[in-house]
């Protein structure tokens, strides 16, 4: 079983749908989602991109639909952190970490996916174009600063927000206008961050610093006493408890 994203150069310029594809072949990480093959087919103008199959659904599914307790969030975390390590030691930048690009299995794998606005990181020729959905942007990026793997982590900051709130902040504004209150406020703040326990606040308080320059890194996070926290399972069965959608 694969899964097959395909892609039409008419919507997307070749070169833009060639770069995702060979990010994607770099790639080879138990938690981030693996290409099989790609093909490009001249006739129809087409890119076939086959990737392993993840029997599950995204995080944003599971957070809609379940609150999940600290331990759930330890695991998931303990993961997708594992896999932004990984494709910063590659250096990769994603650029587009929210809830919608983590998947969570059937058995309780967490995968990080969609490449689409991934680039190779390069420290003579660091970008400042505006990626990222407006309220997972870090403050560099609205600020159209150069920007390197960092904004990953911020953007993991406000995926934790949208854990713990049941959505990210700002989501309820225009872009324009969610960009204009991360600039204006920096750090958002968190509905029940008194509810949260101390070693979860740090962990939090690493991801979402302003100045990218003191922001931790994934190597910090993967060190942070946080994840040495009793794990509970999540599987994407969990969604199922108030959805009757089927994966």
């Amino acid at each position: 079983m694969v899964a097959i994203k395909i892609m039409e150069v008419k919507k997307q310029p070749f070169t833009v749908l060639a770069n995702e594809v060979n990010i994607m072949k770099k790639i080879y990480h138990e938690n981030v989602v693996i290409a099989l093959d790609a093909i490009y087919v001249e006739a129809v103008k087409k890119f076939w991109l086959v990737m392993e199959y993840v029997n599950g659904c995204s995080l944003r599914k599971i957070v809609r639909n379940v609150s999940l307790e600290e331990g759930h969030i330890c695991f998931i975390s303990s993961q997708c952190v594992k896999g932004l390590d990984y494709l910063h030691k590659e250096n990769i930048v994603h650029r587009d970490i929210k809830s919608n690009n983590v998947l969570v299995d059937v058995h309780g794998r967490v995968k990080i996916t969609d490449f689409g606005t991934s680039y190779i990181y390069d420290e003579n020729a660091k970008k400042n174009d505006l990626v990222v959905s407006p309220c997972y942007m870090a403050p560099e990026v609205v600020a159209r600063r150069p920007y390197d793997y960092k904004i990953d982590i911020w953007s993991y900051g406000i995926t934790l927000i949208e854990i713990i709130d049941g959505e990210p902040p700002y989501i309820h504004e225009e872009g324009a206008r969610a960009m204009k209150l991360i600039k204006r406020n920096g750090r958002p703040s968190i509905n029940k961050y008194d509810q949260l326990s101390d070693g979860l606040k740090s962990f939090i308080d690493t991801c979402l610093v302003v100045d990218a320059s003191h922001r931790g890194t994934a190597r910090d996070l993967l060190n942070h006493e946080f994840l040495n926290g009793d794990q509970i399972l999540v599987t994407a069965r969990l969604a199922q408890k108030n959805s009757s959608s089927s994966y």
